[in-house]
C-alpha cells in the first residue's frame, strides 16, 4: 500500500497546475503519516505487554487509524483541487462591439467564452479586422452582429471563410429610429454594394437605447439557450436579474433627466439618439452627414448653441474634437469626452446620464 501511495505521488509530480501542486504536497504529507504509523506499529510490537498476537493487533489498529485519516484528508483535498480547476466554456461566441461583451458575460458568466471583434477605442465606421482577428472569429460557434458599418463588408468574407459559423443579427426585433438629415452618415456609401439602400438612413447606434438594448440582449439569451440547452436555466435567471438592474438604472435616469425633456444636447457624432429619445432629449450633431462641418455650418451651429445656452459639447474618442472645440470656444462651453462604446455598458449608461444632467441647461 505504501509503495502504491508513493507511485501515485510520482505520477502527480509531473503535473504543473497549482491545484495539482497542492494535491501533490498533501499526498507527500499523508505518505509521511503512513510512514510514522508503521514506525508506531513497530514500537507497539516491541513495547506493548501481552502476546505477539495482541501486539500485532494493536499496531495494526494504529496503522489503520492513520491510514484512514490520511485517505480522508487526501479525498478532501482532491475534491477541493478539482473544484478549483477553471471550468471550460461550453461555447465560444463572437460579438461585434465592446458593450455586447458585457451582455454575454452577464447572461452566461464563465460558461461561454467571448471573442470581441472590434477592440475598445475603435470606430465601427472605419474598423477593419486583422487576419489574426478573423482567425479568432472562426473559432466561435456564433457571431452576434449588431448592424454597424464594418459588418457589411465583413459578413460576405466570413461566410466564405467559415460557412458553418452562425451569424445572428441581434437587432432583428429592434424598432429603429431614422436619422435626421443633419445626422445621416456617409460611411455606408463605401459598402453600398453590400447594404440595402433602404437602410442607409437608419440609425445604427441601437445599443444605447433602453428598449433596443433589452430586445438585443433577449436575442442573445434565446440563441444561447438553443445552442446550449443544459445552460438554459442559467441564461434565463441571469437575464431576469440583468433586466431588473437595467430597469433600475433607466428609471433613475428618467426621474433625474425629466427636467431636461425637450432640451437639445450638442454632440460631435450622432451616436446617442436612442439613448436621448428615452428621455425626450434632442441630439444636435456637430458632424454633418458624416463629415467635418464647413465654416458656414460652424456659424449656424454656434448660433444654435448660443440660442440653446449650451454649456457643453460631447465628443467621442473615436472622432476628432477640432470642430467641437471650435463651437465650444465660440460660445464659452466646455468639451466633454464620453464613450458610447465602453465595455462596462450599464455603468456607462449611468455615466452618460449624469454627464447630460451636469452639462445641459436645466440640469443640476
Amino acid at each position: 500500500m505504501y509503495l502504491l501511495y508513493i507511485n501515485y505521488i510520482s505520477m502527480l509530480h509531473n503535473r504543473t497546475s497549482a491545484a495539482f501542486d497542492n494535491l501533490r504536497m498533501t499526498c507527500i504529507f499523508n505518505a509521511r503519516l503512513i510512514y510514522f504509523a508503521n514506525q508506531l506499529q513497530k514500537l507497539a510490537q516491541n513495547r506493548a505487554p501481552g502476546g505477539k498476537s495482541m501486539r500485532k493487533n494493536r499496531g495494526t489498529r494504529v496503522r489503520n487509524y492513520f491510514f484512514a485519516f490520511s485517505m480522508a484528508a487526501l479525498m478532501s483535498i482532491a475534491v477541493g483541487a478539482a473544484s478549483a480547476q477553471p471550468k471550460k466554456p461550453v461555447l465560444t461566441v463572437a460579438v461585434s462591439i465592446p458593450p455586447m461583451q458585457e451582455w454575454v458575460n452577464r447572461l452566461a458568466g464563465d460558461r461561454v467564452a467571448v471573442t470581441l471583434i472590434m477592440p475598445p477605442g475603435s470606430s465601427p465606421h472605419a474598423f477593419e479586422p486583422s487576419p489574426r482577428q478573423l482567425v479568432e472569429l472562426g473559432k466561435a460557434q456564433v457571431w452576434f452582429s449588431i448592424g454597424v458599418d464594418f459588418e457589411y463588408s465583413l459578413k460576405p468574407k466570413v461566410r466564405a471563410m467559415y460557412p458553418n459559423l452562425e451569424i445572428v443579427d441581434v437587432t432583428k426585433n429592434v424598432q429603429f429610429r431614422t436619422l435626421e438629415p443633419q445626422e445621416q452618415e456617409e460611411e455606408h456609401k463605401v459598402d453600398e454594394e453590400n447594404i440595402d439602400p433602404a437602410l442607409t438612413n437608419r440609425d445604427q447606434h441601437t445599443w444605447l437605447g433602453y428598449s433596443q438594448a433589452k430586445a438585443e440582449i433577449a436575442v442573445i439569451r434565446d440563441t444561447l439557450m438553443v445552442l446550449d440547452p443544459e445552460g438554459a436555466s442559467l441564461y434565463k435567471a441571469n437575464y431576469e436579474t440583468y433586466m431588473k438592474e437595467i430597469d433600475i438604472v433607466f428609471d433613475s435616469l428618467k426621474t433625474k433627466l425629466a427636467p431636461l425633456s425637450g432640451s437639445k444636447v450638442f454632440v460631435y457624432h450622432p451616436a446617442f439618439g436612442y439613448f436621448l429619445d428615452t428621455f425626450n432629449i434632442i441630439q444636435v450633431a456637430v458632424e454633418l452627414g458624416g463629415k467635418e462641418p464647413t465654416q458656414k455650418d460652424l456659424v449656424a451651429l454656434v448660433d444654435l448653441a448660443k440660442k440653446e445656452k449650451a454649456k457643453a459639447i460631447f465628443t467621442q474618442a473615436q472622432f476628432s474634437e477640432n470642430a467641437a472645440k471650435a463651437v465650444a470656444g465660440a460660445i464659452g462651453a466646455v468639451v466633454i469626452p464620453i464613450d458610447p462604446l465602453a465595455v462596462d455598458w450599464l455603468a456607462n449608461v449611468s455615466r452618460l446620464g449624469e454627464a447630460m444632467l451636469k452639462a445641459v441647461p436645466g440640469g443640476k
